[in-house]
């Protein structure tokens, strides 16, 4: 898998879990979220936080990191 793939699938996996998360959170606001659905909302939620300070990592190369690419697609998100 080159490095443009890699960027691509996490930019769709940080795209899918902030959709999800926005349908979770709306569920959860209004007391419809699912008992069993509870689990999976806040592993969504840690996976989230994980990609985006994956994001926000500094460069410690010359050449910017497939993290730091990501980092900078997500700024336009």
């Amino acid at each position: 898998m080159g490095e443009n793939e890699n960027i691509d699938a996490l930019k769709e996996r940080f795209d899918y879990l902030k959709k999800r998360l926005l349908t979770l959170e709306w569920d959860k606001t209004h007391n419809q979220l699912n008992a069993g659905m509870e689990y999976k909302y806040e592993e969504f939620k840690k996976e989230l936080a994980e990609l985006e300070s994956r994001f926000r990592e500094p460069a410690r190369e010359e050449e910017p990191s497939i993290e730091n690419q990501v980092a900078e697609i997500a700024k336009d998100l």
